[in-house]
C-alpha cells in the first residue's frame, strides 16, 4: 500500500517533534527510518499508525486519508510493533500471536481456517513454531520481540511498522529478521540504528535529524559519508564489496 505524508508536524507541550515532514512511499517498499536518538523516528511511526491525531488529515494510505478511516479499518491495514511492546497477560507464544487476528473477528465469531493459516505462517516466518507452547514472559528479550513481530504478521496488514526491531537480537537473528522484512510483500517502515542494515536490506531510507527530513530516497543516495558526518558527527568510509553488499566503516575518534 502506498503512503503519502503531507506536511506532517507534531508538537507536544510547546515542543515541535516533527517539522513539516513530507515523503512518498510506493507500495511494497521497505523504508528504513534512521537518525540519532531523539530525531523523531518513533513519533513518525506512531503518526503512520494513526496515533497522532493532529496529523491524521495529512496522511494518505493508498487512496484514503487516515482521518476518514475507522479504528477497525486502520487495524486491518496497519500493524505497529513498538520498541517496548508489553502485555500484562501471561500468554503462550501461540496465544500472543493469535491476538493478531483480533481485527478480523467479531464477538461471537468462530475460529476460521484463514485464521489458523495466518497464525501458522507467522510462527514459521519468525521461527517460533517450536516455541509455540512456551510462555512468552519466560523468553529472552530478543525472542519476546520476535513474538510481537509474529503477532503483527498474523494481522496480515498492508503496512507493517517496526520500531527498532533488531534491538536485543543476536547478529544471526538481526540478519534473519532483515531478510524476512526484505521478502515481505507488504510495505514496511522500520526504524534502525544500524546503518549497514539500512543500506543493505531496505529499498528506501529516510534520514531524520531534530524532527526534520535531511534526505529521503535510495539508500546510497541518502547514506553518504558527508551526511553521516553532518548528522552523527563521525567520519566514515563506504565500501562496495564484491558480493554486492555495502559496508560502512566508522573511524575511531
Amino acid at each position: 500500500m502506498r503512503i503519502d505524508g503531507e506536511h506532517l508536524t507534531i508538537s507536544r507541550e510547546g515542543n515541535t517533534i516533527l517539522h513539516d515532514v513530507q515523503f512518498h512511499l510506493d507500495s511494497g517498499c521497505k523504508l528504513a527510518l534512521i537518525g540519532p536518538n531523539g530525531s523523531g523516528k518513533s513519533t513518525l511511526l506512531r503518526t503512520l499508525a494513526g496515533l497522532e491525531k493532529e496529523a491524521v488529515s495529512h496522511l494518505v494510505l493508498g487512496e484514503e486519508r487516515v482521518c476518514d478511516l475507522s479504528k477497525h479499518q486502520m487495524a486491518t491495514r496497519v500493524a505497529l510493533v513498538a520498541q517496548h511492546s508489553q502485555l500484562d497477560m501471561d500468554l503462550t507464544v501461540e496465544a500472543l500471536v493469535r491476538l493478531g487476528r483480533t481485527p478480523y473477528r467479531g464477538l461471537f465469531s468462530s475460529w476460521s481456517q484463514k485464521d489458523t493459516e495466518a497464525i501458522e505462517q507467522a510462527l514459521r516466518q519468525t521461527q517460533l513454531t517450536e516455541l509455540r507452547h512456551h510462555h512468552w514472559h519466560q523468553l529472552s528479550g530478543g525472542l519476546q520481540q520476535r513474538c510481537q513481530i509474529a503477532r503483527a504478521l498474523a494481522q496480515q496488514p498492508d503496512i507493517l511498522l517496526l520500531d527498532e526491531p533488531t534491538n536485543h537480537l543476536d547478529i544471526q537473528y538481526q540478519l534473519e529478521l532483515m531478510s524476512l522484512i526484505e521478502s515481505l510483500p507488504m510495505t514496511v517502515v522500520v526504524s534502525l540504528h544500524d546503518l549497514n542494515l539500512a543500506v543493505n536490506y531496505c529499498t528506501d531510507v529516510l534520514l531524520l535529524n531534530h524532527g526534520r527530513v535531511v534526505a529521503c530516497g535510495h539508500p546510497l543516495d541518502v547514506i553518504t559519508a558527508q551526511r553521516i558526518a553532518q548528522v552523527y558527527g563521525v567520519k566514515s568510509s563506504i565500501c562496495h564489496q564484491s558480493d554486492g553488499d555495502v559496508h560502512i566503516a566508522f573511524q575511531r575518534r
